[in-house]
């Protein structure tokens, strides 16, 4: 499982190797390397391999307080997860497996309400985790923005307003958005972040907690007020967004930068565009917001800069960007952006990562995070020119104050439901975060009865801690202050592997945490589960994973990704057989539950099975393809081939000729520019089969509004692409429907196909 390095991880295959080759042979990297990651490697090979030791861990923002929700159907979004949880040691019991079959664009209010925004809220209650959430964060291949006109049909033609809003915008906005309340959309909507600099009158910055409450004069209220909840999108992969490989390379940088500022420069960019004067000078200040926050972030030690222009020229490290214009060319401006760094633009559409006509003419916050940036924000809808709908300077000052991206984002955006906000939720690389030692404990211990645990901060290594937290499984414990022990009662815990977590915090406003990770075995009751892999610890995507479960006298047995259900059956042994493309590719993570009836703690677990799933062979070349082609694609309906070059609009099927109860098919042909994993994006109602190169890739039947994402291994070089289908013969899924094909394509950023990149005899 390996930790991000300034490229792609596609990594080693057991932990014991990867911390060997970590240490031993990237000594040139080891500084760059967090110690959470060492620490969960050191951990897991203790309790793999019954070695003993112990190491610090840290991690900015606080993992225990993060939900991740990841789509299930789509290999992009399990394996950015699966990556993301790894590095940023998420605890199993804080993602969230939320099926997603429909747009990956767009999505009705009532939609995102009901499908999205309630079951994931749903489900942090249900595991207890209610008070202890701060940020919910999205893997890719959700919709990116919502869609307010069927519900607010006059408010959103208001040009104020708009019709479409974020997807991370309304989750932070979640309490209006829940009671249909349309405040959400006010430029004072939310009440955490901080009012422009003014004469005389520095910028406040503050820790966020979702319990906290705000008032109308924006003060922390402990009862009572608006509550909030920091979100962001780890990547989107369709449209102008990002591939699969470009997001593992941005967010592995964040979490290398972590707690370790690297010397580099924050700059403001001014021109005359309206956009750089309204944030330098929003509407009723006689502040230079530019010059203010240079000031501050010098005073803090972080160069920054004013610079003309409309980007940094020749900067070779670029610590922090903030723009204002329609469009950039980042190659062009031969400027190096440094791990964790926020670069964001003030222009219409940098958020809209649809192939809209609206969008095409401005440059996407997808090109900052290409070049290597932690996150950047873009308004999904024409915000015309508010400054409220955009954040402010005191952005990179918030940040640089050690507060993780997503509270320097939320702090200076006083208007958030438009902007999509991409990248690392809890990068941090400005915090200074406390080690953490514990006495009485090993890793690796098994243990029963009462145990005590002491954590301590040791002297030099880093701020004091005021507070120290226990996690178990990802649920948090109890609290004691230094000086204190826990006592745990394990026989209240269930035979088998548990993980515990000492976390610290630090008693000041930017409310810095480290953490150390302690594997541990219980054994009370003499129950044991064993989990084993037949096929070794490193598979390909498209393998089949064979696994023996055996725990004696067990009435069932389960084998879970997290809390995710894979497969159950009764009895104490069992043989599962699980698909590798289920999982996703990367650090997989698989354990297994035993029931014992009868008994008062009836269940028992396993040790993690630690898997890593590598992309899949790159296929052959197909060849060069036949001379002559056209551009676009060939649909045939019934006999009657028709040349398609755009198939962008929801309705160009119906609008091409097709009708229910009719076969049809389509030819084309493509150029892959790099050999890398490609992705097949269908949405469709009838019969379908899709082959690239001869090879079935997707077969469906008798499906409505059937959603696939698929992962096709392709070499640089012409391809084929053939799909042949029936439709429906009621279309959309009612009679008055007409019938429904969307297929998309693409590495970065997955497009719909037609012209200029397939072509066809």
């Amino acid at each position: 499982m390996g930790k991000p390095d300034s490229g792609v991880s596609y990594d080693l295959p057991t932990f014991m190797h990867h911390f060997v080759i970590s240490v031993m042979s990237r000594t040139e990297i080891r500084h760059r390397i967090p110690d959470s990651r060492i620490n969960t490697l050191v951990f897991c090979c203790l309790a793999l391999f019954g070695m003993g030791g112990s190491t610090v861990a840290f991690a900015g923002g606080g993992s225990e307080n993060l939900f991740l929700v990841v789509n299930p159907r789509s290999w992009a979004s399990m394996t950015v997860a699966n990556h993301y949880s790894d590095w940023r040691q998420i605890p199993p019991s804080h993602v969230f497996y939320l099926d997603w079959n429909s747009w990956t664009d767009t999505v009705s209010l009532p939609t995102f309400r009901e499908r999205i925004l309630q079951p994931i809220f749903e489900e942090i209650r249900d595991r207890g985790l209610e008070q202890r959430i701060d940020y919910v964060v999205y893997s890719c291949d959700f919709p990116f923005r919502v869609d307010l006109a069927g519900e607010y049909p006059e408010l959103s033609r208001l040009p104020a307003v708009g019709r479409y809003a974020s997807l991370n915008g309304l989750t932070y906005l979640h309490e209006l958005v829940m009671r249909g309340d349309p405040g959400f959309v006010s430029p004072s909507a939310n009440r955490y972040s901080r009012l422009p600099y003014r004469p005389e009158s520095p910028i406040e910055s503050r820790h966020f907690r979702q319990w906290y409450g705000w008032n109308r004069s924006g003060e922390r209220l402990e009862l009572g007020g608006t509550r909030y909840m920091l979100s962001t999108m780890l990547g989107v992969t369709h449209g102008r967004g990002n591939s699969v490989k470009e997001i593992l390379r941005y967010l592995g940088g964040g979490v290398t930068a972590d707690g370790t500022p690297a010397e580099g420069t924050m700059y403001y960019v001014t021109n005359r565009d309206i956009r750089t004067r309204r944030r330098r000078w929003p509407r009723g200040s006689q502040t230079d917001q530019f010059r203010a926050a240079v000031a501050d972030l010098q005073a803090a030690g972080v160069s920054s800069e004013i610079v003309k222009g409309t980007t940094p020229r020749n900067a070779p490290r670029v610590a922090g960007a903030m723009l204002g214009t329609p469009r950039f060319d980042w190659e062009y401006a031969n400027s190096r952006i440094i791990p964790g760094a926020i670069c964001e633009n003030f222009t219409s559409f940098g958020g809209d990562l649809s192939e809209s006509p609206a969008s095409a003419g401005q440059t996407p916050l997808s090109e900052f995070l290409r070049y290597g940036a932690a996150g950047s924000s873009g308004t999904v809808e024409e915000p015309l020119d508010f400054q409220s709908k955009f954040p402010l300077a005191s952005l990179q000052v918030h940040y640089a104050r050690g507060y993780s991206l997503a509270e320097a984002f939320y702090l200076s955006v006083q208007s958030p439901y438009q902007l999509l906000i991409v990248g690392d939720a809890l990068a941090q690389p400005w915090a200074v975060m406390p080690q953490v030692h514990l006495q009485d404990i090993e890793p690796g211990d098994t243990v029963s009865g009462n145990i005590f645990i002491t954590p301590e901060s040791p002297l030099g290594g880093g701020p004091r801690v005021a507070r120290w937290h226990l996690w178990i499984d990802g649920r948090h414990a109890e609290e004691c202050l230094p000086g204190e022990a826990f006592e745990v009662d394990t026989r209240r815990l269930a035979d088998g592997y548990h993980e515990f977590r000492v976390v610290g915090h630090v008693g000041q406003e930017v409310a810095t945490q480290g953490r150390i990770i302690i594997p541990l075995e219980i054994d009370n009751h003499s129950r044991q589960v064993t989990l084993e892999a037949a096929s070794g610890s490193q598979l390909r995507h498209g393998d089949v994973l064979k696994i023996t479960v055996t725990s004696p006298g067990a009435d069932s047995l389960e084998l879970r990704q997290g809390a995710r259900l894979l497969k159950r059956t009764a009895g104490g042994q069992a043989e599962f057989a699980v698909p590798t493309s289920s999982l996703g590719q990367g650090p997989v993570r698989l354990h297994a539950v035993a029931r014992h009836r009868g008994q008062v703690i009836p269940w028992a677990t396993s040790s993690p099975l630690e898997l890593e799933i590598l992309p899949a062979a790159t296929w052959p070349i197909f060849g060069s393809g036949p001379g002559g082609l056209k551009p676009g694609i060939q649909l045939t309906l019934g006999s009657r081939p028709i040349s398609v070059k755009e198939t962008i609009r929801p309705d160009w099927f119906a609008e091409a000729g097709a009708i229910p109860s009719q076969d049809f098919s389509i030819l084309g042909y493509f150029e892959v520019p790099e050999a890398d994993t490609y992705q097949f994006h269908v949405v469709f109602s009838g019969d379908l089969a899709v082959h690239v190169d001869g090879r079935e890739i997707y077969r469906v039947r008798d499906r409505r509004f059937e959603t696939a994402f698929l992962p096709v291994p392709l070499g640089e070089g012409t391809h084929e692409l053939r799909i042949r289908g029936r439709t429906l013969s009621n279309g959309f899924g009612s009679p008055d429907r007409p019938p429904l094909l969307h297929v998309g394509f693409g590495g970065a950023g997955v497009r719909a196909i037609g012209a200029p990149v397939f072509s066809h005899p």
